[in-house]
């Protein structure tokens, strides 16, 4: 299965252009040029990768913002813009690499083949998870709670592997439900609120920490012990 990339592009010639030039090595390629419908092909496809055009400077930015409090997803900016003040903006607002326009094709192509494999070296570090007395081998499907094993059936293993693996940020609802049962299943929230109750009672076993929050009318989070401090400030718009 090949690599899902989302192209956010006002100018449409040029998003053909990059959309030509992934498809011709192989990738998933589906482009937008607005941003609401941006953000729900995101939830429906869960690219791999993001390129975002900044040219119309604020709406971008708070896209942006709203990829990077969700996911941790790459997204490479291009722009028309030289200014070093947008470029510093854009990496302030989750961006990942930034590429000034006009630009070679195959500089683009180079970049993005980069920054999917710095994804997945990022990914194949995140099979063990430990923090106090909860220590987690994905692997080896294994949940350790004050050194007792705990029993987790395979879609609460599926859903804490998400949760996990984005520590930090909120997971919206359909994020979750698309990842652990399948984009059908992204508008059946029940199943959701039911597994994840139960997941919580399984590992939130510390009353002075909970380990998966709610966010209401929202989706998940998952916080580390360590990272308390910090909360309120990821919340905040």
């Amino acid at each position: 299965m090949s690599d899902e990339i989302l192209v956010i592009d006002e100018t449409v010639s040029r998003s053909a252009s990059i959309r030509t030039a992934l498809e011709s090595e192989g990738f998933s390629v589906y482009a937008s040029t607005d941003h609401d419908r941006s953000i729900e092909l995101m939830e429906y496809y869960y690219p791999r990768l993001v390129i975002v055009s900044v040219d119309y400077q604020t709406d971008t930015l708070k896209l942006l913002k709203s990829i990077d409090r969700w996911t941790e997803t790459p997204v490479i900016t291009i722009s028309s813009f030289g200014n070093i003040d947008i470029k510093l903006e854009c990496f302030k607002c989750g961006a990942n690499d930034y590429v000034g326009a006009p630009f070679h094709i195959d500089e683009l192509v180079a970049r993005v083949k980069v920054a999917l494999r710095y994804a997945s070296t990022r990914d194949q570090h995140k099979r063990l998870f430990s923090d106090g007395d909860l220590k987690i081998d994905f692997d080896e499907r294994k949940v350790i709670i004050h050194n007792n094993e705990i029993g987790l059936t395979p879609i609460e293993h599926s859903l804490l592997y998400e949760l996990v693996n984005n520590e930090g940020k909120i997971l919206e609802h359909g994020y979750l439900l698309g990842k652990v049962w399948g984009k059908e299943y992204i508008a059946e929230k029940v199943y959701l609120h039911v597994y994840v109750s139960h997941l919580r009672n399984k590992i939130n076993t510390n009353e002075n920490h909970q380990y998966i929050r709610n966010i209401p009318k929202v989706g998940y989070l998952f916080k580390k012990r360590m990272n308390d401090c910090g909360l309120k400030k990821r919340l905040e718009p």
